[in-house]
């Protein structure tokens, strides 16, 4: 299988940074993917009208996040606080489909097998840059439902 066919990819928001506000919505950037969670900074936000408003660029607690740029591109986070945010460009979103369970597609992506995959397609010259097209081709092995959940319990 292909990433595509067991989850959507999602890709962030040019947010204008004359616009950030200190407190409202906020934004996560590649700097807050730590490579196991994700932390945010309540100083970079944006108006609360903009997450009513623009539903695909919401992130929410247990979404996986995954930085798209630089040298830390590929790297993932998974986000575990109850507050809302909203995604930022060059971040994506790996959203399940209803055939594969979130902790095995984090573990995947946390996987010597990924970061390969990572490291063969990301390209630049300056800095490496992968795109949600990538992400969506790379193969994985997703088992049946009830052989996942032995494998992430």
């Amino acid at each position: 299988m292909q990433i595509k066919d067991v989850a959507i990819v999602q890709s962030g928001y040019a947010f204008k940074s004359e616009q950030f506000i200190s407190n409202g919505v906020p934004i996560i950037r590649i700097g807050n993917i730590n490579g196991l969670t994700v932390d945010i900074d309540n100083n970079i936000c944006y108006p609360q009208d903009f997450w009513n408003n623009n539903p695909d660029y919401r992130v929410k607690k247990n979404d996986l996040l995954l930085a798209m740029s630089g040298a830390t591109v590929g790297k993932i986070g998974k986000y575990g606080i109850n507050e809302d945010a909203l995604l930022n460009q060059r971040v994506c979103k790996l959203t399940p489909k209803s055939n594969i369970y979130n902790d095995f597609l984090y573990y995947y992506c946390l996987s010597p097998f990924f970061k390969k995959e990572i490291e063969e397609n990301a390209f630049g010259c300056a800095q490496p840059n992968i795109s949600v097209k990538q992400i969506e081709s790379f193969k994985i092995n997703v088992p049946s439902l009830p052989i996942q959940e032995i494998a992430i319990n």
